[in-house]
């Protein structure tokens, strides 16, 4: 747990700064000669810590599923298999790893994909 920690202090460092931050791009219309100030804020930084905190999570989801996969495990726990008396037909909290297994594998496929590095690209605008 301690490397997806690391990550979410990061971002949310990142995400303090950007908070604090004075940032403006101002919007210059060189037809017109208009100057408009309106903080215009680039939240690139923003989009990359919220892939991180999703790494992180996805992480912590990983980890966490393969922690009930030991205790459900007998051989490895020593107890009951699935938590349960008299296992076999009483599947106990087997479905409990098999949802957590099935999480962790849908986070890992495609919720994590950084989503920061899918943004379209800004438009030009073409003066006359």
């Amino acid at each position: 747990m301690g490397a997806a920690l690391d990550l979410l202090r990061y971002a949310a460092s990142v995400i303090e700064r950007e908070i604090n931050a004075v940032s403006d791009n101002p919007l210059v219309f060189a037809d017109t000669g208009e100057i408009v100030s309106g903080g215009n804020f680039h939240a690139e930084p923003v989009a990359m810590a919220a892939d991180a905190i999703a790494i992180a999570i996805a992480e912590i989801g990983a980890l966490s599923e393969r922690r009930i996969a030991l205790l459900t495990d007998s051989r490895m726990s020593g107890l009951p298999a699935f938590l349960v008396p008299e296992p076999g037909l009483n599947s106990g909290f087997m479905i409990a790893h098999v949802t957590a297994a099935a999480l962790a594998s849908e986070n890992k496929s495609w919720l994590i994909l950084p989503a920061s590095t899918h943004c379209p690209p800004r438009p030009i605008r073409k003066t006359m």
